[in-house]
């Protein structure tokens, strides 16, 4: 179910950071300093990969959050093992795939967010860290909201312009016939 707010809000998009991140930067030592040379594309890992990234960030996590305390030994080897992670440029966001001709969402661990669906296409993707529930969906130039849990339940109609979620929290920025709105969803 969606509930739409009346709210008139400058125009944001995370579509330019979400493209940012497909990007890894490499770095040079010149002259005793670190240079930015270029970019090159970020990986995808494997999902037995993925698996672990995830478990080595969430089990730091963990720890500094106070969850679970760990030997200042274990955090040492867990934030060297993150910092090799870091350095191979993985993509860790969510992933597109086909289908007998549909399209879906899989985390990159594998697990599917959104069945295949005739149509439809994913502007944003998102990291396992994001812990995002939902995600825009396009169908036919038009947009909507679809639940990330696997089930494929959209949560409004195919009605909206643009979509994108507002950093930081749990809305959408929802644009239709030239008119913002936030759109909470549950």
């Amino acid at each position: 179910m969606a509930i739409e707010h009346n709210y008139i809000t400058a125009e944001l998009s995370n579509r330019q950071m979400m493209k940012a991140l497909e990007l890894f930067p490499i770095y040079k030592e010149k002259d005793g300093e670190m240079v930015l040379e270029g970019y090159r594309p970020r990986t995808v890992p494997t999902p037995e990969l993925a698996r672990e990234v995830v478990a080595t960030r969430e089990k730091i996590n963990r720890h500094y959050g106070g969850i679970e305390v760990r030997s200042e030994e274990e955090i040492d080897a867990l934030c060297r093992a993150d910092h090799e992670f870091e350095l191979m440029g993985l993509d860790l966001r969510s992933q597109p795939f086909e289908k007998d001709g549909m399209t879906g969402l899989r985390s990159v661990t594998g697990e599917v967010l959104v069945p295949p669906m005739p149509g439809v296409s994913f502007p944003e993707r998102y990291s396992p860290f994001s812990h995002m529930r939902f995600a825009p969906i396009e169908c036919d130039g038009k947009m909507a909201i679809v639940a990330l849990d696997g089930s494929g339940r959209l949560c409004c109609d195919f009605v909206y312009d643009r979509i994108f979620c507002h950093p930081g929290t749990p809305f959408f920025v929802c644009e239709r016939d030239g008119k913002a709105m936030m759109l909470s969803v549950k």
